[in-house]
């Protein structure tokens, strides 16, 4: 019964972390305002470039931390249905 629950508590997770919404304003990050300070006296063609590195290397780990999601919700997935099918498949030795 409990391998069950989990199998059907994952998957109900797994839905409602795919229906939450990732729109709308995300706030600056430490690199990007680190990027704003440290050329705002300087011309506005570096200040732009500092500034689109610095969303570069956001979007980067971004893009990391989704793999590592999505790595391991398939890693759980596959753990949880390999025990639920061999749940209660023992032989015995008689």
């Amino acid at each position: 019964m409990l391998p069950r629950l989990l199998i059907a508590a994952i998957v109900i997770l797994q839905l409602v972390w795919v229906v939450i919404p990732r729109t709308g304003s995300h706030p600056v990050s430490a690199r990007v305002r680190q990027a704003f300070v440290s050329h705002e006296s300087g011309p506005k063609s570096e200040l732009d470039a500092a500034v689109a590195k610095a969303e570069a290397q956001d979007a980067a780990v971004a893009g990391r931390w989704a793999v590592s999601a999505l790595v391991l919700v398939a890693g759980i997935d596959i753990a949880l249905i390999y025990f639920f099918w061999n749940y209660g498949t023992r032989k015995t030795t008689a």
